[in-house]
């Protein structure tokens, strides 16, 4: 791969320009006393701030379309804009970010006011993707030389080459889309610091399970290059009514997980959801007594002392079928020594958020197979452990349609705490929740349990 040229970081200063861009979706206020500039990163203005402030022209439409906030420590907000040039509407997307995962970092600095008719002031930094500052490969990936110059490294013949960004999370990993003739390829972007860990878990898992073959790494640039794998998404299958693998396949795929003894520990359900609260608490204020409820019941939970390989991550979109046959498991970045129970909880607490959003035809055929999941958990373990595992990945999950900027995301978080509560209530926790403000209805909560949510819920 050819070696790019370096970029010069200029530090910004602007001051905040009021009026805003009037089709942004409102957001409630939300603070954060140890990060002064969040509020700011939220409002209607920012955004029209941050492309003046760079020299790309006047935001003429824009939309947030992530979130990522950490209390008191860290917070990232990624915009689509039509910024109208002098050449003519440009579509980009900017990035502002506060906090100490860019504390030091050379990039633009801006000033935005810290809340709405305040006179202060407070410094995000700013870059147009994709000129990510602990992503340097970025550039590289969305560059059609520099891919090509990387695809023939790698033993593929240099041609035209498509690219199309997959995922994105500012300052941390990305996925890029490569296409040429036949060939489909995906650049996986991480820090420099930490793709050479990641070849070797992914040359050492590809050994023992279906995985992505990685076809070479760029140690300066912190891109991995991995191969395609031939199927659909677990969650496609199912919809498309394909052949789909039994629950005893997915446990097998997991079983067959190997020990990396790189004392890394996979993300716990349990441990993320109870990270969550403060976030949780600022979302939705008006289920304090509720959350406050689930807390004490999960810290109850007793945690397991048998740490086995577990993927950390799992759910439908992770697993490749084709055929009936599982062909791939994806984002092998997440494989760690974790409880037993987790990946069981994780995937079937994806089903459960995600029922209700699904299109009405789809959701027979999910909650057929998320019932199928729930028997084979269930007699792999203790059914109310899995009840309460599942709960915490629930309460989890209660953040992202807030994260992804969903319409009326605080309706469907609302919606994802009450699933939480029926799911500590089928566990057979003793919290409780009746003092919360809920009527606990098992049909109305769970999906899984064949009932179907309120219009209003969904």
């Amino acid at each position: 791969m050819r070696r790019l040229s370096s970029t010069s970081y200029r530090r910004l200063t602007h001051r905040p320009q009021h009026g805003g861009v009037t089709n942004l979706p409102s957001t409630p206020p939300l603070s954060d006393p140890h990060l002064p500039a969040f509020e700011g990163m939220l409002g209607d203005g920012a955004v029209g701030t941050l492309a003046t402030a760079l020299g790309l022209g006047a935001v003429r439409k824009a939309r947030r379309s992530h979130v990522t906030w950490r209390p008191g420590r860290s917070a990232e907000v990624r915009f689509h804009a039509l910024v109208e040039t002098h050449g003519g509407l440009r579509r980009l997307d900017l990035v502002a970010a506060t906090g100490d995962r860019i504390e030091g970092v050379p990039v633009p600095r801006v000033h935005l006011p810290h809340a709405p008719g305040s006179d202060g002031c407070e410094e995000v930094a700013v870059w147009k993707v994709p000129r990510d500052p602990l992503l340097p490969g970025l550039r590289a990936a969305l560059d059609p030389e520099a891919v090509r110059d990387l695809l023939e490294q790698a033993g593929v013949l240099r041609a035209p080459v498509h690219l199309r960004m997959r995922a994105y999370r500012p300052l941390r990993r990305a996925v890029v889309e490569a296409r040429t003739g036949d060939h489909r390829l995906f650049l996986k972007v991480v820090p420099p610091a930490e793709v050479a860990a990641l070849q070797e878990r992914h040359a050492t898992i590809a050994s023992h399970i279906a995985a992505p073959a990685s076809h070479g790494w760029s140690a300066q640039h912190g891109i991995l290059l991995l191969a395609a794998v031939p199927g659909h998404d677990l969650r496609t299958t199912i919809v498309r009514g394909d052949t789909l693998p039994s629950p005893e396949d997915l446990q097998a795929l997991l079983a067959a997980l190997p020990a990396l003894n790189d004392g890394r520990r996979a993300r716990s359900g349990l441990r993320t959801a109870l990270g969550h609260l403060r976030m949780l608490r600022a979302l939705a204020p008006e289920d304090a007594s509720l959350l406050d409820a689930l807390e004490r019941g999960l810290r109850a939970v007793p945690p397991s002392d048998a740490l086995v390989p577990v993927h950390g991550d799992f759910h439908s979109g992770q697993v490749l079928v084709e055929d009936g046959r599982i062909t791939g498991l994806l984002d092998l970045d997440t494989v760690g020594m974790g409880e037993p129970v987790g990946d069981s909880a994780t995937m079937i607490a994806q089903f459960a958020t995600s029922m209700a959003l699904a299109a009405p035809e789809e959701q027979p055929s999910l909650r057929a197979y998320a019932k199928r999941l729930l028997r084979n958990a269930e007699g792999l373990h203790h059914p109310d452990l899995l009840g309460a595992h599942v709960a915490a990945n629930v309460l989890g999950l209660a953040t992202g349609p807030f994260r992804v900027q969903m319409d009326g995301w605080q309706a469907e978080t609302r919606r994802r705490l009450h699933l939480a509560a029926a799911w500590v209530h089928r566990a057979g926790i003793e919290v409780s929740l009746r003092s919360a403000g809920m009527a606990l209805d098992e049909n109305s909560l769970m999906p899984l349990s064949g009932g179907s949510y309120a219009a209003e819920s969904a």
